[in-house]
């Protein structure tokens, strides 16, 4: 039975504070907006994304400063850093999404407790059997 549990897949966006990650940890969401992650990963900016919960979540780059206060890539070569990017939050309305990103576990709203860097898996297609199912998205260590 142990087996079992620890195998399922655990949606961290219904938790209310920063989760620990292993294997099986992420979130559900619509293939388009896996995508919008997806792209916003690789393009160098920010991604808003809904999870299948309703929960917003905010994806992209992060890093700590020389002084640990935590820097997002908010779009290529633009890194708003402490209050700076505390500020930018407040003002795009994203204050109260819960943060994916590297070293998020600085920040009172990320959505893991990590302060390492983490990978995220995204999927490649939608379920062929049923493209309107959500898909998985792997937060990991």
């Amino acid at each position: 039975m142990w087996y079992k549990i620890a195998q399922q897949e655990q949606d961290i966006s219904l938790q209310g504070s920063p989760s620990s990650l292993n294997d099986n940890t992420g979130f559900y969401a619509d293939f388009s907006e896996s995508q919008k992650l997806q792209n916003a990963l690789k393009n160098n900016t920010f991604a808003e994304i809904t999870s299948k919960s309703g929960k917003k979540l905010l994806g992209l780059h992060g890093n700590l400063n020389g002084e640990g206060e935590y820097c997002g890539l908010i779009a290529p070569n633009d890194w708003k850093c402490g209050e700076e990017f505390q500020q930018w939050l407040r003002e795009k309305g994203f204050q109260n999404h819960q943060i994916i990103t590297c070293k998020g576990g600085v920040l009172p709203n990320s959505l893991t407790n990590s302060k390492d860097p983490i990978s995220v898996g995204l999927p490649q297609a939608p379920n062929p059997n049923d493209p309107n199912s959500p898909v998985f998205v792997s937060v990991q260590k």
